[in-house]
Formats: structure tokens, sequence, C-alpha cells
């Protein structure tokens, strides 16, 4: 009787444990698909604000994507679109956009941010290689290089335009602190100016830490081995070789991609993704937003997120990064730029729970910088939330939350910056 009585406790804790499981893989799929569909909704909403929006304030709009820019222009052969960082080639990754070239950038107001990329496929002119005082150095993604407005309009454009610095902007798009330390390494080598400028980006930066080594091998070869470099500058004739086909790959795709959407209709199992489901993404990555903001310290334990492993990540880059820079007897400043998010009200407004993840990475960002006694400018209380104000021309077509900044909120964050410069001077 007794023994009867264990096998049924075992056979009902299995059958419990199985149907806990069950449960919580059905939760995690629905879950998934319907909130990979509400962001597909959102997207479809937003597109319709924006379209209210520029109909309202009469706006001329080019609609057209960068690679139906590239098709209209590439007669031309010196035009090509910006590609993201870090794209591997071989035993070659790119840190930059094809160089001495017309760089299709981005539209965010109307018509299309084209530049001419310098000698490395930075934003620069030539020339501002040969500058002798060089006041200072940016590393950084979009904000940094500029998106969507012209060059002389840029946080560094302004300083040049405005105060005189001599400057090298190294910020390119889709770029994140790994990849900034690798632009570092191979382009800033023989730079000597008095500050290196990093713009940190609260909205991707922090997240694009969530890589694994075999994800991008060089990546982690500069992060662990101080004298590891691909030589990029002097390959990079190699470098825009692959790039141009790596362009012609992808407009291909563009063009797949557009004959396939326009036949295909989604339905709730095109949401679905099995590696997620059985990992439980969904429901750990929700546990770890509602906790975040009050157990910080938990949600850092591997089973809600990856973010021990970013954060460890973070601090060992900031701490090899501000070595080097103090190598150079030059010193390293930080500038916090926030996530648009924060701001959206009719355009990408930011849930409770995604501001609680915002400020998780606020706040463990900010806590290294202070441990480490890394001078920074913090864009939230300086600008965007200065006075509990928020100014709508910081952003493009005066539309808080949508897109990068107008020229206006370039202009302030260079400002703001010259004013720190000018603090640390004193």
């Amino acid at each position: 009787m007794k023994l009867f009585l264990q096998k049924t406790n075992i056979i009902n804790l299995l059958l419990l444990l199985f149907s806990t499981i069950l449960s919580l893989l059905l939760i995690e799929f629905l879950l998934s698909a319907f909130l990979s569909y509400k962001k597909d909704i959102y997207q479809i909403t937003y597109q319709k604000v924006l379209l209210e929006y520029l109909k309202k304030n009469n706006i001329l709009f080019d609609t057209r994507t960068k690679f139906e820019i590239y098709q209209s222009l590439k007669n031309k052969k010196s035009y090509f679109p910006s590609v993201r960082s870090s794209i591997k080639f071989d035993n070659l990754i790119n840190l930059s956009n094809i160089s001495n070239s017309n760089i299709i950038h981005c539209n965010e107001t109307g018509t299309y941010d084209i530049f001419k990329s310098d000698k490395f496929g930075f934003r620069n002119d030539n020339i501002f290689w040969e500058q002798n005082n060089l006041d200072m150095v940016f590393l950084g993604d979009s904000y940094t290089a500029g998106a969507c407005v012209k060059t002389h309009q840029n946080i560094a454009g302004n300083l040049i335009k405005n105060h005189d610095y001599n400057v090298i902007n190294l910020g390119i798009s889709g770029s994140g602190p790994l990849d900034q330390l690798a632009i570092f390494r191979e382009y800033a080598k023989n730079l000597f100016p008095k500050f290196f400028i990093l713009v940190f980006y609260e909205g991707n930066d922090f997240e694009s830490l969530n890589l694994k080594r075999s994800q991008n091998e060089p990546l982690f070869k500069y992060l662990n081995d101080q004298n590891f470099s691909l030589n990029l500058p002097q390959k990079q004739n190699l470098v825009d070789k692959h790039l141009k086909n790596y362009i012609s790959i992808k407009e291909k795709e563009a063009e797949n991609s557009n004959i396939s959407n326009n036949k295909k209709n989604k339905n709730l199992l095109s949401y679905f993704s099995l590696n997620n489901v059985l990992k439980l993404n969904t429901i750990r990555s929700l546990l770890s937003e509602l906790l975040i903001d009050r157990f910080p310290s938990l949600v850092e334990i591997r089973l809600f997120t990856n973010n021990a492993t970013k954060k460890k990540l973070f601090y060992k880059f900031i701490k090899i990064l501000n070595y080097e820079v103090q190598k150079k007897n030059s010193e390293l400043i930080l500038v916090y730029m926030p996530s648009v998010q924060r701001y959206g009200v009719n355009y990408n407004k930011a849930s409770s729970l995604k501001l609680n993840k915002l400020n998780y990475i606020h706040d463990t960002v900010i806590r290294i910088l202070k441990k480490e006694n890394i001078s920074y400018v913090d864009l939230r209380n300086d600008i965007f939330e200065k006075d509990n104000f928020l100014n709508d021309e910081l952003f493009p077509l005066s539309l808080p939350g949508y897109g990068h900044l107008s020229s206006k909120g370039y202009f302030e964050i260079s400002e703001t910056i010259n004013k720190h410069l000018n603090q640390l001077k004193n």
C-alpha cells in the first residue's frame, strides 16, 4: 500500500511538472506571438501618426527607401548606402563606410542626408586628418555620426563651426561599445587629442553587448588583447571592395523582400520562434522589466536576463578605453544620450516597463563612470529633462520620440559639451 502511494505521488508530481512546463510553453508562445503582433500594429499606427503629421503641416517627404535612392544614383558610381559596422568578410571586418564616396545615410526630415566620406569611410574632410593640436576625437554610433542632418549640423560640425575646435569624428551608425573600441584601436592609433568623447546611446548601446564571442570573434580580440589589430587603415581598398559586394547582395535581397512582403499575409504562426519559446524569453524579459526598478541586483541573475554579462562587458570596455586614452595623455569624456523613447508622446512612447529597463541602464552606466572617475555629461539632466521641460524642437519634425535628433537637438548637445569642456579647463 505504501509503495503504491509512493508511485502515485511520483506520477502526480511528474504530471504536475509536465503540465506546468506545457503551460509555461503555451503562455510563452501566446505572449511572444501577441507582443510581436502588437509591435507590428504599433509600427503601423506610428506610420499613420507620422503621415497625418506630415499632411497637417504640409511637409513634403521623400518616401523612397535608401536602396531606391541608391538605384537612382548608382550610375554616378560614387554613391553608396551607409552600412553598419563589424560586417565580417573572411579575415576582415569593416568599421566604417566606403571611403571617399557620397554616403546615402537616412531621411527623417523629408530629404535624404548624403555626406562625403573621408579616406577611411568616416564623416570628415580628409584635411582634418592633417590637423595639428587636435582638440577632440568622437566615438559613437549614429548620434555621433549625425544621423539625418548635414555634416555641419551634427555634434562635431557644430563644435568646429561655432567654437573653432579641431575635431575628428569616428562615429559610425550601428556601432556599439565593442565596435568603438576597435575603431579607437585601428583609426586613433596616431591621434593624440586633448579629449576622446564617447557618445553612449541608452537605446541600444548596452543591449549591443548581448553578444556571444562566436558571433563576432574579432571584436572580442580587441577587448581581450590590447595589441590586437587588423591594420584596417592599410587595407581600406580591400574593405571597400568587400563592402561594394555586400551592398550588391543587400540590394538584391531588398528587391526580393519587397516582392515577398507584398504577397505575404501574416498569421499567428509567422510570429513564432521555437528557440525563443523553449528559452521562455518573453516571460523572463517581462519578469525582468517588472522587477528591475526595485530589485536591480535580482534581475542580473541569468535566470531573468543577460544584464550581468552586459554590465561586466561594459565595465571591462570602459576601463580598457580609459586606460588606453590616458596612455595618450588624453582625457575620456562619456556623453550619455538618453533613449528617444523616453520622450515619445503620440509617437514611439515607452511603456512603464520599458522605462524601468532604461532607468536600470542609466543608473548602471553612471555608477560605473563614477567608480572609475571618468568625466561624463548626462544629457537627461542637462538637456532633455532640464527644469522638467521637454523642447519638441530637439526632435525631427518637432515630433518627440521620432527618429534621432533635429539640427537644433545636435546643436544643443554640442553647446552642452562645450560648456563641460570649459568647466574642465577652469
